[in-house]
């Protein structure tokens, strides 16, 4: 099926949680571990995958969202050329994922300070987050409300969020900021309905989907459906103007 996406077009990843991967299970995300460790469970993650799938994969997401200084170099030194490490806001230290400060837009990742911009060659692209209100979430992490249909462990929502109104936000942080790369990137869980209508996530999803075109055109600009790569190589091209 992943290989069909491929063929079709799709841009296929590496996503681990070191807390579950069962190669050399960790009882902590990755945000906790050591370079050495974080390097040991990537080199595994990528064999597995090329072994799989047939080629090197190399844009990664780390599960939660859990990183720490270490994890740009690491990834730097692997090969990998970009991913969504960072969801800015978000404090959950459960998960060993801070992200207090962070940089909202496209960027060379920093691999001293991980929060910051920086000059390597792997290009962040941060999950999208409505920044105008710091929420704290009943399980116990600090977050802005993001896209993702449903909530974090759930499909159903505990704390309850206009999904049209984060979208209308964002964009228009995007406008104000004016970032080289204007990128939307949504967390959507795979095991969630994201088809039947009367699921919350399905409903979610189609609220974001049916208002991206008007909300953006609010400020003359059009939307462009793009893969991790391509919106890399764009923000490359832009940076090198």
């Amino acid at each position: 099926m992943f290989l069909e996406l491929k063929g079709e077009g799709a841009c296929l990843g590496l996503h681990i949680h070191s807390a579950k991967f069962a190669e050399t299970k960790h009882k902590v995300e990755f945000g906790a571990l050591s370079f050495e460790e974080q390097k040991k469970i990537l080199i595994l993650g990528t064999e597995m995958f090329e072994r799989y799938f047939g080629f090197r994969p190399d844009i990664f997401r780390p599960g939660c969202f859990s990183a720490n200084d270490y994890t740009y170099k690491v990834l730097n030194e692997l090969g990998f050329k970009g991913g969504s490490i960072c969801i800015p806001g978000r404090v959950w230290m459960d998960r060993y994922c801070v992200w207090s400060g962070a940089y909202p837009h496209a960027h060379y990742a920093n691999e001293n300070i991980r929060q910051a911009i920086g000059d390597s060659p792997f290009v962040e692209i941060p999950l999208s987050v409505d920044m105008s209100r710091l929420v704290r979430h009943p399980i116990g992490f600090d977050y802005y409300f993001d896209l993702r249909p449903g909530d974090v462990y759930t499909s159903e929502n505990i704390v309850a969020r206009d999904h049209r109104q984060v979208l209308a936000n964002i964009v228009k942080q995007l406008v104000l900021d004016k970032p080289v790369l204007k990128s939307i990137v949504i967390d959507v869980h795979n095991d969630r309905n994201l088809k039947d209508i009367s699921e919350t996530p399905a409903r979610q999803l189609r609220i974001v989907l049916d208002n991206l075109k008007p909300e953006l055109a609010n400020y003359g600009l059009v939307p462009v459906s793009a893969t991790y790569d391509q919106a890399i190589e764009q923000f490359k091209r832009r940076k090198s103007i």
